[in-house]
């Protein structure tokens, strides 16, 4: 996603790049050199969610990536993008997908979308539809 800010493109590169550790909006706001209210005004302006909200999105479809990896345990899976609390995963995980990890991992084996490399290598344009079901209907 590349917006018209420089500092939201280098607020959403820096969300990349550590989905995996706590990066807090502080740590955001210090490299930017920008007020916490006028940032949350702009990436909402520019991405139309809040930084909150992104960050656990992305965390999120990294996640549904990584259960296409049967070799990876859901927990394992968890802590990779950020999670340092299996249940707070899982619960995140049924809101935004509408199913629980491993009844998405289920339901991807079945479709016959599960690797069985070890591989832990996630592809930059494979997206999901965070309010689609995994069959690709809608939940709404």
């Amino acid at each position: 996603m590349d917006t018209s800010d420089p500092r939201i493109n280098r607020a959403l590169i820096l969300i990349e790049e550590n989905l995996d550790k706590p990066l807090r909006l502080s740590d955001i706001l210090s490299d930017l050199h920008i007020s916490r209210s006028h940032f949350e005004h702009l990436f909402k302006r520019q991405i139309g969610t809040s930084f909150r909200r992104y960050r656990k999105e992305m965390r999120l479809r990294r996640a549904a990536v990584l259960l296409s990896n049967w070799r990876l345990r859901v927990s394992e899976i968890a802590y990779t993008v950020g999670y340092g609390d299996l249940s707070n995963f899982s619960r995140d995980f049924r809101e935004s997908f509408r199913t629980t990890p491993s009844e998405y991992r289920r339901l991807l084996l079945l479709s016959g979308d599960c690797r069985t490399a070890s591989s832990r290598s996630i592809p930059k344009d494979h997206t999901f539809n965070m309010t689609s079901s995994v069959d690709g209907s809608s939940s709404a």
